[in-house]
């Protein structure tokens, strides 16, 4: 079992954090994968102030990787134990250049850590609509932390979203090629292990 440790920034606190914790789980438990989730931190974490980049008037990824990094660093210590993931949520607008707009993204090189801005997913949204929409955003750069690329079915959270529309139209659940890709063993059997 996994243990995913969420990291709020910003203004990111509450009763969306409780829901997307137990959708999470149900949503990767359906995929046979089963992770234990816990916020890290008592209260939202400030901002990363380096993450801000004048020039692009938003905040890049690297930045909250970083402060992530610390984070599960510390709290490993702390606690002795090893955290295998880190979902980090905010409220402001990022990037990862060169890609410009995004509603998340995800560590590639480690696959360690991924990031969803409720910035953009909140526009236009019920708190329902809202909380759909961050358990499947969370759901795909999660996905991508664990070696799966985009999915071809536009029904599944590992789809690529260009806008908010496509993320509504999305399931809480992945389709049967990439649920048979994320088992149990690590990054499944496409992977090699």
């Amino acid at each position: 079992m996994d243990l995913v440790g969420i990291i709020p920034t910003g203004k990111v606190w509450g009763l969306i954090l409780r829901d997307l914790i137990l959708d999470s789980k149900t949503l990767f438990e359906k995929a046979g994968k089963k992770l234990m989730i816990d916020i890290l931190t008592e209260r939202p974490c400030p901002l990363p102030r380096l993450a801000y980049d004048k020039d692009l008037r938003k905040y890049r990824v690297e930045g909250f990787y970083l402060q992530a990094f610390d984070i599960k660093s510390e709290v490993e210590r702390l606690h002795n134990i090893s955290i295998d993931k880190v979902l980090v949520l905010t409220d402001v607008d990022i990037c990862d250049p060169p890609c410009m707009n995004g509603f998340g993204f995800s560590d590639a090189v480690n696959r360690m850590f991924a990031i969803v801005s409720i910035f953009k997913l909140e526009k236009g949204a019920s708190e329902t609509v809202l909380r759909d929409r961050l358990v499947k955003e969370a759901a795909h750069e999660l996905g991508h932390t664990y070696g799966l690329d985009h999915c071809a079915k536009s029904i599944c959270p590992m789809s690529d979203s260009p806008s908010t529309l496509e993320i509504d139209q999305k399931a809480k659940e992945f389709c049967p090629r990439c649920t048979e890709m994320l088992s149990d063993s690590g990054y499944g059997r496409y992977w090699g292990v």
